[in-house]
């Protein structure tokens, strides 16, 4: 009986290319994606990932493939929706607080990813 390797494709992502972003979204992308490299995948030793295994995230190769964004359903009246490319002067002040990163694998991983920015 032959022996089968089960090879596991680890997930290990590289700095996002930030050609083209403004000043701001670049800074932004990089302290987050220096953040994400100190706090790593979360795992048994995070408390709020204690039972939850990310073993299906970090063992797929995961391409970045880059889209806009699009609503499905418009508006309600009142309510603006403003798409900004990432390629913006400056992001809204509060952009970085939505989803803070600092504490967050998660989140520092897709704030470093950050393309375009749906506003509602």
């Amino acid at each position: 009986m032959e022996a089968v390797l089960d090879r596991e494709i680890a997930f290990s992502p590289e700095p996002p290319d930030s050609a083209g972003a403004s000043s701001s979204v670049a800074e932004l992308r990089r302290r987050a994606f220096e953040r994400f490299e100190r706090l790593g995948f979360p795992g048994p030793r995070d408390e709020a990932w204690r039972y939850t295994g990310v073993q299906p995230i970090t063992g797929t190769n995961w391409t970045l493939t880059p889209r806009r964004p699009r609503l499905s359903t418009s508006a309600q009246e009142g309510v603006r929706v403003r798409i900004l490319p990432a390629s913006v002067r400056e992001l809204p002040a509060d952009l970085s607080s939505i989803a803070a990163f600092q504490e967050n694998a998660f989140a520092s991983l897709n704030t470093a990813f950050l393309g375009e920015v749906v506003v509602v």
